[in-house]
């Protein structure tokens, strides 16, 4: 229970602190979040554009100092990381959710977010939204941005203490700082709720992120390599905060339908797709199995020789891999990230890179590979869960055209993208994790969006449009070929009941079952994309084209355009792997799969939001999310209330103590929260 805000807790962002060196007519960009002084500046004039852009400059340099410990509190106690020996003490307490309110442990900061939320509260307090220049607001986008990252950090924080303090005036004087304690105190539906009503931050929905100008040369590094960043991936777009908080809250098919609406405008309004990413067959993971006596198939080893997957240079350091949100140019898709400085003279820097076995601040090329240094590893529940997967692909042998499609059980091939080796060692020690190679902090992905238009999707009644979201992609192809298939399906049936002859009436049958055995989006889903979120219109054919399936990200190879999860050839299938994943939980949690209609299609939709989990884990694996993931799906499965009183506690002790079985039990929500320090 929190009783007050200490005062070494408030001191810090008692004053705004611009800890930034650079010309205040922005002429140049390079040095923007610099460490070189520590000025307090305390009630200045923010009326003017340049003294506007300090000021944001002065919030985002506070992003970098909460960057490690977002991460680190969402990872350690999630169910994907593991420790090795090497690793801070800090680490394991919090890894093992043992912090007793009397310890210090440097990662249960509760300040670094209200570092970034007092910022904003100048900001916002002293800003004229209005400003005009030449008729036009120079400043609206900046300010909607500023009001969407205190949103942002206000969320962060609530995720991780269950309830915190809330305020929405700057605290710049010490008798604030000490009447701190009567502030409201709000648990995350009540921060939802005052920030939806109190901020009016919906009144900004739809605006886009500020442009300074492009990408900018964040300096070198300690060997000589260039960093480059662009500046409009500092922010977070107020429509995906939108809906991360009607999510979050999920109170009801409202809230689920809002979350949605604000997922579709970002993705319609910047014109994103989830594109075709993929990964290579890894020789490493072929070999394991082939050591633990597995027969690979032919055609499986003949795609090692062409496998060639580009969905890792999704975490390139240079932003000629960054996606472009006004044009959808370039080919990653990073929505939101906290780029850290080169090195310690030039501003804040990340500990993330060496935690996870890579020296990115090292002065020599051949001093990188910190493997025997390594403190974080993925777990054995992350390995166990990727090597479950089957890998779906095309069998060339047989059939040049993709319309044969295969599977095997080889594994997701994105945990062996994602943990590089240096070349001399193969053992697990002395790899290294390449997200985090670039000192950069991912916050949002475009894959991120849609799976969170997918969670939103199923919690409104259709996991068929969710379970799209994984395998083919939302897009007009995929509504016109169910549609297709259902007009072939009332065709034969149509045609059998002006039949007699006993053969042709199995013939007809046979064919009516293969039109429809694929089809998964019902009438009413379908409606839903066509009319509502118009990823499957006409009008938004060429749009949305180039979306697919995020699950062939891993599981999945490639043939021209062909991916082997996707379409009704694969067996990557609703009928076959939602009753497979409902049968997983009933055994499980040892619950019974309801019979009627609707408790059905709720035990779907429950299916639907683990599959989902999963692909959380395979796809933004140790990204910085996983805690708060976990804790949002259990929290909605005790709203949903299908299995029971505290289905999702005991669905989240599970998640963490099949990781790590020597953890306390965390069946109660109120294990699940940081002690408050």
């Amino acid at each position: 229970m929190i009783t007050k805000i200490s005062r070494r807790q408030l001191i810090g962002f008692s004053f705004i602190i611009c800890q930034l060196s650079f010309s205040i007519a922005f002429t140049s960009c390079e040095d923007m979040l610099e460490v070189e002084s520590t000025r307090q500046v305390v009630d200045p004039d923010i009326d003017q554009k340049t003294d506007s852009l300090f000021y944001a400059a002065g919030i985002l340099n506070a992003m970098q100092q909460l960057a490690d410990v977002y991460v680190i509190q969402n990872e350690m106690r999630g169910d994907l990381a593991d420790l090795t020996t090497k690793a801070d003490t800090a680490l394991v307490h919090l890894a093992n959710y043992d912090l007793p309110t009397h310890n210090t442990n440097k990662y249960d900061s509760a300040y670094v977010y209200y570092n970034v939320i007092n910022n904003c509260n100048y900001y916002l307090a002293h800003r004229d939204s209005l400003l005009e220049r030449s008729g036009r607001n120079v400043v609206i986008n900046e300010y909607a941005c500023v009001a969407a990252l205190r949103a942002w950090a206000y969320l962060q924080a609530v995720r991780q203490f269950g309830k915190v303090k809330f305020f929405l005036s700057p605290l710049t004087k010490v008798s604030e700082i000490d009447d701190a304690g009567n502030l409201p105190e709000y648990d995350v539906d009540q921060v939802i709720t005052a920030l939806l009503t109190e901020t009016d931050i919906e009144r900004f929905k739809g605006m886009e992120v500020p442009n300074y100008g492009g990408d900018f040369n964040f300096g070198s590094t300690n060997r000589g390599t260039t960093k480059r960043v662009q500046q409009r991936l500092f922010f977070v777009p107020v429509d995906i905060i939108l809906g991360d908080l009607y999510l979050e809250r999920g109170n009801g098919y409202s809230d689920y339908s809002k979350a949605a609406e604000y997922y579709w405008s970002y993705l319609y309004s910047n014109k994103l797709c989830a594109k075709s990413y993929y990964s290579s067959l890894s020789v490493e993971r072929l070999i394991e199995l082939e050591s633990a006596g597995a027969t690979l198939p032919e055609a499986l080893l003949q795609r090692v020789v062409s496998a060639s997957g580009n969905w890792s240079g999704i975490f390139a350091a240079n932003t000629n891999s960054y996606v472009d949100p006004s044009t959808s140019t370039g080919a990653s898709d990073i929505v939101t990230y906290i780029p850290m400085a080169v090195n310690k003279i030039k501003g804040v820097t990340s500990n993330l890179p060496r935690m996870f076995g890579y020296n990115y601040y090292a002065i020599h090329a051949d001093s990188v590979y910190m493997g025997s240094e390594i403190q974080i590893v993925p777990s054995q529940a992350y390995n166990a869960l990727s090597d479950s997967c089957l890998y779906y692909y095309i069998d060339n042998s047989t059939d040049a055209s993709g319309n044969t499609r295969s599977s095997f059980k080889a594994g997701d091939m994105r945990r062996w993208e994602i943990f590089g080796s240096n070349g001399r060692d193969r053992q697990d020690t002395c790899q290294y994790f390449i997200k985090y190679q670039p000192a950069n902090i991912i916050l949002y992905r475009v894959a991120t969006v849609y799976m969170h238009l997918a969670e939103a999707l199923n919690r409104m009644g259709h996991p068929d449009a969710a379970f799209a979201v994984l395998k083919d992609g939302l897009n007009y192809d995929l509504v016109n070929s169910m549609n297709t298939q259902k007009q072939q399906y009332n065709y034969y049936i149509t045609a059998i009941a002006t039949m007699s002859d006993p053969d042709s009436i199995a013939d007809y049958r046979r064919l009516a079952e293969e039109a429809i055995r694929n089809v998964y989006l019902t009438d009413t889903t379908t409606s839903l994309l066509v009319n509502r979120f118009q990823f499957g219109s006409v009008a938004n054919q060429s749009m949305f084209a180039a979306n697919h399936g995020i699950h062939a990200h891993g599981s999945s190879d490639r043939v021209n355009n062909n991916l082997g999860s996707e379409g009704i050839h694969s067996d990557y299938q609703y009928r076959l792997v939602v009753p497979a994943k409902m049968e997983e939980i009933a055994a499980a949690f040892g619950v019974t799969i309801p019979a009627t209609a609707t408790d059905t299609l709720a035990a779907q939709i429950d299916a639907v939001e683990d599959l989902l989990c999963d692909e959380y884990a395979l796809e933004l694996t140790l990204e910085g999310s996983r805690f708060s993931d976990l804790t949002r799906i259990a929290r909605h499965k005790n709203k949903a209330g299908l299995y029971g009183a505290n289905y999702g506690g005991r669905w989240f002790d599970r998640k963490i103590r099949t990781a790590r079985p020597g953890v306390k039990d965390l069946t109660q929500e109120s294990s699940w929260y940081l002690p408050f320090q």
